[in-house]
């Protein structure tokens, strides 16, 4: 499989992120993960990657765009 696309946001003491790949039939794959300090500390944890449609892919990629750029503009509005 290829990562085809990978997203993430984070906070001082969470992160959460999702990876989509393509297996060699085409067929999409979708990987979520996240941490939290309270939880698990620094290092990801990711689930195992699950089957999506094409679809659902372009939809979470859509959405994870957006998760990022919101996350980018609050911490560049914030001075970091």
């Amino acid at each position: 499989m290829k990562l085809v696309y990978e997203g993430n946001w984070h906070t001082y003491e969470e992160w959460g992120g999702v990876r989509i790949f393509e297996d060699e039939h085409g067929e999409f794959w979708q990987q979520d993960g996240g941490y939290s300090v309270m939880d698990c500390g620094n290092d990801p944890d990711w689930d195992d990657p699950y089957k999506v449609s094409y679809v659902t892919a372009l939809n979470v990629i859509d959405e994870w765009d957006t998760i990022e750029k919101e996350n980018r503009e609050y911490w560049e509005d914030h001075g970091w």
